[in-house]
């Protein structure tokens, strides 16, 4: 029986397209200023390898491609585009997604609703504003934990805090690598929001497909409800 839900922040509840816009933006500009030369095709070739490789440290890999890793220019470029995805949602608004805060709304009411977010603490603020926070039982991200996505300690510490075993959620999450593969090896049901930056990304394994896929947020409750016929479905 499903009883929760983990529900990433970014691409499923807020819509990250301006966002990845200005750090790539702001990256490509950073290297510019280092010294290196290149077309905007060989950076947003470089991008998307970053993206299909499922690089888990992509700020590094991508500044990497352009400056030899360990030089003190390289390591300037990382931290100095690190600090800016860090601070960008404290200057910039954010929009939610269409149709989440309804969608949050109708699962609530059926189930246990967490957070599973690699974020800083401080876009609770944005999420009250929106009162996204009222539907949600759990409400801590990375920073909060101390532990970030895919650690499978991320999700334990979520499953712990809410008692409920693997099989008994499902992680509802934009990316293959950091939400679906690592929840799934966990146990867990997964829901891929197939939006955003990471949409291109494909299952390299049987063991790597999402348990549904979906394209628009609104779409979720459906898919939930799928699921939890599956999970519920007598063995023959």
């Amino acid at each position: 029986m499903l009883k929760a839900l983990l529900i990433d922040i970014g691409g499923v509840i807020l819509n990250e397209d301006e966002l990845y816009r200005a750090y790539f933006k702001f990256v490509r500009t950073r290297l510019r200023e280092s010294g290196n030369d290149f077309t905007d095709i060989e950076f947003e070739k470089a991008v998307n390898e970053c993206i299909l490789n499922f690089e888990p440290y992509f700020t590094k890999a991508l500044v990497c491609h352009f400056i030899e890793s360990g030089e003190k220019k390289c390591d300037d470029v990382i931290r100095a585009a690190n600090n800016y995805v860090k601070n960008w949602a404290l200057k910039h608004h954010q929009e939610m997604n269409p149709g989440i805060l309804e969608v949050l709304q109708i699962l609530s009411k059926k189930y246990t609703l967490a957070l599973a977010a690699n974020q800083p603490s401080a876009v609770k603020n944005l999420l009250k504003k929106y009162r996204i926070l009222d539907h949600f039982v759990f409400t801590d991200v990375s920073e909060d934990i101390g532990i970030a996505k895919p650690d499978p300690g991320f999700f334990y510490h979520i499953l712990n805090k809410l008692k409920v075993m693997p099989g008994e959620a499902v992680m509802v999450g934009d990316r293959l690598d950091n939400d679906i593969i690592p929840a799934k090896k966990l146990g867990m049901m997964t829901i891929l929001v197939k939006l955003g930056t990471y949409a291109v990304l494909e299952p390299r394994s049987d063991g790597e497909i999402p348990d549904a896929i979906i394209s628009d947020v609104r779409e979720l409750p459906r898919a939930v409800v799928r699921l939890g016929r599956y999970k519920t479905r007598p063995i023959r």
